[in-house]
């Protein structure tokens, strides 16, 4: 059997243990990375170098066992039908069951150390169909786990171990301090080991089945669009300072879908030290990985509006306009304004307002919808696959792009950082969250087969929706102006 050994042969430090490896492993083939690379890179990498033939892979940082290729040779022979098998068992009760005489266990858990993978071409046909955001979160080993799970066929772990993760080697992933980076039962000589009949399923300390399946739903959700929307509200709110009128609005339009075709989930952050940024970001990336929705439609806590409106954004979201915004008005009085509205026999807040749309020249015009240049997104609805786009091209880029980042110091998971500020190259104007939001994915034009880069504004039934502070701030059709952009 191949035996493969990811090298990051950028790191000086790790290049002569490899050269240790080899002394052990004459017969090793070194795959090597010379620049820092994601997982999603160099493992493809390295699955290709199989060229479709079992294999085992090794870490540049590992020992291996007495004679490793016989013992690889075997634990192929006695588990002939298994799809993966890991040579480093790290779960916490993997010492008991050795105690116990238990020889195996499985688990939808995989560690990077050293593992078997039977069917490198059906592992690569299978990340071929996943959508960019499955990496973001994930190494080569939970993406493994991920496959595992799609399958319904648990990860073989032998007992003991066979490869020893050396932790006096820097980890390339700041992993230095984990608990579980190096396995308790690692044995020089191992013994025989007979076939697997019914090992112990463990569970995955940090992806329960739970994690699994939620993320197995989101993927399902991305490739299949589902015929029937199913809609994800996301209102971030600074203390959960939700208004009365919002309150009231959400209720409404609970009632108006109550055993109807739209499935509401209520996702909110209402802590005091989250910044919108932060806030708008954690909710794209629960959206992508946890929840099967279709659709991620964005309602400030501080607005008012009816259910019309939010079946309409909808489905003209499901029509083919990946985003698409409510007009709603800014909280500042034009007192000026009111005289003009009354001598028009128009409600005296008629023209009050300001809007926070920047409208085109020359606009595309269609039913209930016209293209504009960007939008306030107080109330938005984004498709599915435009939330994906927008994230999966953010994690292209290297950190100093600051198009992502980790959300606290200790953490290893990528966000992207699709709403913060950016810096319009042609004006030198500072974009907010909203109009960065519509700078990204006119930016994407071109690049996807649907992503038009076209911005929508809906002002078909319920538009514009009320903006509420100190005063009801109500949108009137009439009244609805703003910048020209173009």
């Amino acid at each position: 059997m191949k035996i493969l050994i990811a090298h990051a042969a950028w790191d000086e430090s790790r290049r002569a243990h490899v050269s240790k490896m080899l002394e052990r492993l004459p017969n090793a083939w070194v795959v090597s990375s010379y620049v820092r690379e994601p997982a999603r890179v160099w493992f493809r990498r390295v699955l290709e170098s199989a060229e479709g033939e079992p294999f085992c892979m090794l870490n540049d940082d590992v020992d291996t066992c007495d004679d490793f290729e016989a013992v690889v040779e075997q634990l192929v022979k006695v588990a002939p039908d298994r799809m993966m098998i890991a040579l480093h068992a790290t779960a916490p009760v993997a010492p008991s069951l050795m105690m116990c005489g238990e020889r195996w266990l499985e688990s939808f858990w995989m560690t990077g150390p050293g593992m078997i993978i039977r069917n490198p071409q059906a592992l690569l046909d299978w990340i071929d169909s996943l959508p960019g955001w499955v990496w973001a979160g994930d190494n080569e080993d939970g993406v493994c786990a991920h496959y595992a799970w799609s399958r319904r066929e648990p990860i073989l772990h032998c007992l003991p171990a066979i490869v020893r993760h050396r932790t006096d080697i820097k980890s390339t992933l700041g992993y230095d301090g984990h608990p579980m980076r190096s396995s308790d039962v690692y044995e020089q000589s191992p013994t025989e080991w007979p076939a697997p009949m019914t090992p112990l399923l463990v569970g995955c300390p940090w992806k329960p089945l739970e994690a699994l399946k939620r993320t197995e739903a989101a993927i399902r959700s991305h490739v299949d669009l589902s015929p029937e929307p199913r809609v994800a509200f996301a209102s971030p709110s600074k203390g959960g300072s939700y208004t009365e009128e919002y309150v009231a609005s959400l209720w409404k339009t609970a009632l108006h879908v109550q055993g109807g075709e739209l499935k509401w989930i209520k996702l909110r952050w209402a802590l005091d030290s989250v910044d919108i940024i932060r806030a708008r970001a954690r909710f794209q990336d629960f959206f992508l990985t946890q929840t099967d929705c279709t659709e991620l439609l964005w309602v400030d806590d501080d607005h008012a509006w009816e259910p019309s409106i939010i079946a309409g954004l909808v489905h003209e979201c499901r029509s083919g306009k990946d985003l698409i915004f409510a007009p709603y008005p800014q909280k500042h009085v034009h007192w000026e304004r009111v005289r003009k509205a009354v001598e028009a026999g128009r409600h005296p807040e008629t023209f009050t307002s300001d809007y926070p749309i920047h409208f085109l020249k020359n606009p595309e015009n269609d039913g209930n919808c016209l293209t504009v240049g960007s939008a306030g997104m107080g109330m938005c609805c984004l498709s599915r696959r435009a939330v994906a786009a927008l994230h999966d091209e953010a994690m292209l880029h290297p950190v100093e792009s600051g198009e992502w980042f980790t959300d606290y110091p200790a953490s290893h998971r990528r966000i992207a950082n699709t709403f913060g500020f950016k810096v319009d190259p042609k004006t030198g104007h500072l974009l907010s969250d909203s109009h960065t939001l519509c700078w990204r994915w006119k930016q994407l034009k071109g690049k996807l087969p649907f992503a038009d880069g076209r911005i929508w504004l809906y002002c078909g039934p319920g538009a514009p929706i009320s903006h509420v502070g100190k005063h009801v701030f109500h949108g009137y059709p009439e009244g609805v102006v703003g910048d020209v952009v173009e």
